[in-house]
Formats: structure tokens, C-alpha cells, sequence
């Protein structure tokens, strides 16, 4: 009897940690419509719990999403799994960048201080003219909606996905894997997902006609790219609760020689400046130095393999620095911080993975001295 209730509660504990918390994540759930389509009116399928946001070449900011399957005009884009998939759009003009993205509410808020993994698929559109590496997953407590410019049409900048593509998205007929971890600040309800990045940060690159147009035509189909457009096909969307963490409070029971990943915080792409949103983490690691002013702490950069060594380990001294001339700028004497850069030499996960390399871009608190 006992081993029955072990084997129950193993199975409760499994089922809530391996839970989506994204409705519909497979878009297999899907509602028809009768609606204008062209010149005339028709069904149309909508993906039941999401909405596409639209930036530019739509009648309203916020609409119906659209269900796709296995169809003349995305023939040979079979779904990842089930009958469904949708997708999302950018538009490169005018040196500016215009994207199209989808969006849910989420069944319940995120809890402060708990740990998160997004993961979800994409591919490349099939007559896209080009094809980029910025693509995320944003959560916000409110809709993340489009801000107008006058000439610039709508847009959606000055948001940092909490999760973002560090590999560039090209393939046709593989689905690519878009996964990471974040913590959330509490009371999150809303995931947005497509490109976030301005025109001027954007890893681009172009996709000649004369390719395209060799791959549709063993499809059986006329025409070329769509010209100064991406798209990206998307399946299977999940979101799941890891675990309830707090570095900070785990800084003050180290002992001697034992580190903890610094949480919380944030630099610009393959730079050392520090990012707002790293203001909160860095209030609480001053907090803990000033309430303990014998504890000597080694501030260690790390980064993942990508890219030159040499880069990298400037990077992480660098990075490490950065945090140590923030508390050194709030009073912390100096003797108290050792920042040290150690480049990729000291990896923590695989590599070869997104997730793994997210997990390698670390800052860590080593405790030196109580």
C-alpha cells in the first residue's frame, strides 16, 4: 500500500512539473468561422487561445489567428506533430523592421521567483527572402501591443525577450528548437512570441530567388520569394514550471568556497553593459555584502563556445568586471570583489544545444572569505 501511494505521488509530483502551462500549444484546438475571404465570404479555421498582433498590413492591431496545415500554399510543411501549425511574419523596409507576432493569456499569472523553460519549433517559410536569428518568447503582466511612429509605421521595440534564438533559423524542412529558462518577477500573463529586435541589432541574411525558386519548383509550384519578408512556421509550444529558486538567499548560507549561479541578470548581446532589467538582482547581491561585511566574493564570468576564444574570455572578464564596478560604485570596498573571467573553458551544460549554451552564459558568486 505504501509503494501505491509512493508511486502516486511520484506520478502527482511529475505531472505538475511537466504540465503546460500554454493553452493550445499544438494548435490542434481550433474554431471555423465564416468570414470574407478575397472577394467573397467563406470558412476559415482560427486557433482557439492565441491572437496574432499585427504591426503592419493588418486592419486591426489585434486579430484572429490562423490555422495552417498540410496546403497547396505550404505544401511540404507537414506539422511537427498533430494536423496543425501556424506561423508569424517580418517585413524589411526602408533600413526599418515591421513584425507580426502571436500571443496568449495565460491561463494563470507566473510566480515570483520561480524558474520557467519555453520551448517551441519553428521553420523557415517557404518563399521567404530572408532568414534571421532573433526570435523569442517575451512575458509580460500586460499585452505587449504595437507603439506608432509617424512614418514608421507600428512596431514593437524596446522589449527584451526573456528567451531568444542565439543561432541563426534557416531550415526549410527541419524543425529548429527555440528553448531556455528564465525567472519570472511574478504576475506575468501574457507571452508574446516573434522578433522583437530593431532593424539596426538584426542578424539578417538574404535568400536568392534563383534558390527559391529551385526549391518550388520541385514542389510543383510557380513563383519566388515574397520579396522584403520573412516567415517562420511554429508548432508545438510548451511552457513548464522547473523549480522555486532565490540565489540571493542562498548567497548568505554558502560556506568558504562553495559558488551559486548569480540570477537576474542581463547584458546586451555579446556586450558588457548591463541591462535594466539586472537592477533588481544587483540591488540584493549590494543588500547581502552590506548586512555582511566580512564575506569576500569572486565575481566569475563564463560564456558558451561560440565564436573566437579570445572574444569570449574578454567577454567574461569583462562581464564579471561589470558587476563588480556597480558595488564597488554603492560603497563595496574592493578588496572584498575579485572579478575574473574565465571564457568557455568551464561549461556547465552541452554546448551544442540552445538551452545548454543559455546555461553556460553565467555570472557566478564564489564565496572567498566569511
Amino acid at each position: 500500500m505504501r509503494l501505491v501511494v509512493f508511486l502516486i505521488c511520484c506520478l502527482a509530483a511529475y505531472s505538475s512539473i511537466s504540465q503546460n502551462l500554454v493553452k493550445n500549444g499544438g494548435f490542434e484546438e481550433k474554431e471555423r468561422k465564416y468570414e470574407e475571404i478575397g472577394n467573397g465570404m467563406g470558412y476559415y479555421d482560427h486557433v482557439v487561445g492565441w491572437k496574432k498582433i499585427c504591426s503592419f498590413l493588418c486592419d486591426s492591431i489585434l486579430s484572429d489567428l490562423k490555422v495552417r496545415n498540410n496546403g497547396i500554399t505550404y505544401s511540404n510543411r507537414n506539422p511537427r506533430t498533430g494536423s496543425h501549425f501556424t506561423g508569424f511574419y517580418g517585413y524589411i523596409v526602408k533600413q526599418a523592421h515591421h513584425a507580426n507576432y502571436i500571443a496568449q493569456k495565460l491561463p494563470e499569472p507566473l510566480q515570483r521567483g520561480h524558474r520557467y523553460e519555453i520551448r517551441f519549433y519553428v521553420r523557415l517559410g517557404l518563399r521567404s527572402e530572408y532568414y534571421i536569428q532573433e526570435i523569442g518568447a517575451h512575458f509580460s503582466k500586460d499585452p505587449v501591443l504595437p507603439s506608432f511612429s509617424k512614418g514608421k509605421d507600428h512596431r514593437i521595440y524596446g522589449v527584451r525577450p526573456q528567451v531568444v534564438s542565439d543561432t541563426f533559423l534557416r531550415e526549410w524542412y527541419e524543425w529548429m528548437e527555440i528553448s531556455g529558462e528564465f525567472i519570472a518577477k511574478g504576475g506575468e500573463r501574457y507571452v508574446t512570441i516573434g522578433s522583437f529586435c530593431p532593424y539596426d541589432n538584426m542578424h539578417l541574411r538574404n535568400i536568392p530567388e534563383y534558390i527559391v525558386e529551385e526549391e518550388l519548383r520541385k514542389l510543383g509550384q510557380n513563383g519566388g520569394h515574397l520579396n522584403n519578408t520573412y516567415e517562420y512556421l511554429i508548432d508545438d509550444i510548451s511552457l513548464s514550471f522547473i523549480e522555486e529558486t532565490d540565489a540571493m538567499d542562498k548567497l548568505k548560507n554558502l560556506k568558504s568556497g562553495e559558488s551559486i549561479i548569480f540570477e537576474n541578470i542581463y547584458f546586451d548581446t555579446g556586450s558588457a553593459r548591463l541591462l535594466q532589467d539586472s537592477k533588481e538582482g544587483l540591488e540584493s547581491l549590494l543588500t547581502i555584502m552590506n548586512e555582511n561585511p566580512k564575506i569576500v566574493i569572486e565575481i566569475a564570468g563564463h560564456t558558451d563556445n561560440q565564436g573566437q576564444a579570445d572574444f569570449n574570455q574578454q567577454l567574461s572578464t569583462k562581464r564579471a568586471q561589470a558587476v563588480g564596478s556597480y558595488l564597488l560604485a554603492n560603497g563595496i570596498d574592493k578588496n572584498r570583489l575579485k572579478p575574473k573571467g574565465y571564457g568557455a573553458t568551464q561549461p556547465i551544460a552541452d554546448n551544442k544545444t540552445m538551452l545548454g549554451r543559455q546555461r553556460n552564459r553565467r555570472v557566478e558568486l564564489k564565496v572567498l572569505a566569511k
